[in-house]
């Protein structure tokens, strides 16, 4: 997601292996949202976090999945690219 993509599994056996979410009722299928973090000390504030949330579409359950620290700047072009 948005920049990483070097750092993702090379092949589908892979991306099975490391980076299964399954919700407690035995579901795997969700729907995901992604949140942003912003500096506030400038007219167009970089971003500082980025954080992502999925949501059970069998259940509703909700789980937080991930966050990290955006440290360079500019950033907001990572807006794009979700």
């Amino acid at each position: 997601m948005l920049e990483s993509e070097e750092y993702w599994p090379a092949t589908d056996e892979e991306a099975e292996a490391r980076y299964v979410v399954e919700c407690t009722c035995g579901s795997d299928e969700f729907a995901a949202a992604v949140g942003f973090n912003f500096y506030d000390d400038s007219p167009t504030p970089d971003i500082r976090w980025v954080g992502i949330a999925v949501r059970c579409t069998a259940d509703g359950l909700i789980g937080y999945c991930a966050s990290w620290k955006i440290g360079y700047g500019p950033s907001r072009h990572l807006l794009d690219a979700v």
